[in-house]
């Protein structure tokens, strides 16, 4: 293991790790949290990461021994018996409710596609001279063709 450099894994083998072990761990949240920081993959304590299955096993047995193993909600009754990671809102009695990683809610777009579909093809391949559009705008609040 001296002789092998750490080699940082891709969000995509994470979420792998995370379905096929059933842990309770976000991985998206484990992703960011050592790669937004500088330097990466630094642990809390300021010591290099050396194996990353092996941190998140440990973000998971933490999870576990803070907050409980909650339940995935999906399905009647809660059918998923899988652990849930990301919050899904309450029930009608106030409980919380959590989804696993197979049942994760997909996040929304900002805008509609409706108004995004000509957006970048009108900014990237656009050009745009600043003088003569704000002189446009000048005239047209001036009344002039």
């Amino acid at each position: 293991m001296a002789g092998r450099k750490f080699k940082p894994p891709l969000l995509a083998e994470i979420e792998d790790y995370v379905r096929a072990k059933n842990l309770a761990v976000d991985p998206k949240f484990f992703y960011e949290f050592f790669t937004e920081g500088e330097p990466q993959w630094v642990d809390s304590l300021g010591h290099p990461v050396r194996n990353w299955k092996q941190k998140i096993l440990t973000w998971h047995r933490h999870k576990l021994e803070k907050d409980g193993a909650h339940r995935c909600s999906h399905g009647c009754y809660g059918s998923c018996h899988k652990p849930g990671v990301y919050p899904a809102g309450r029930d009608r009695d106030g409980h919380p409710l959590f989804l696993c990683i197979d049942h994760k809610p997909r996040e929304q777009p900002i805008l509609p596609p409706s108004i995004t579909k000509g957006l970048l093809q009108d900014v990237c391949y656009k050009s745009v001279n600043i003088n003569d559009e704000r002189n446009r705008q000048i005239a047209a609040l001036k009344g002039k063709p």
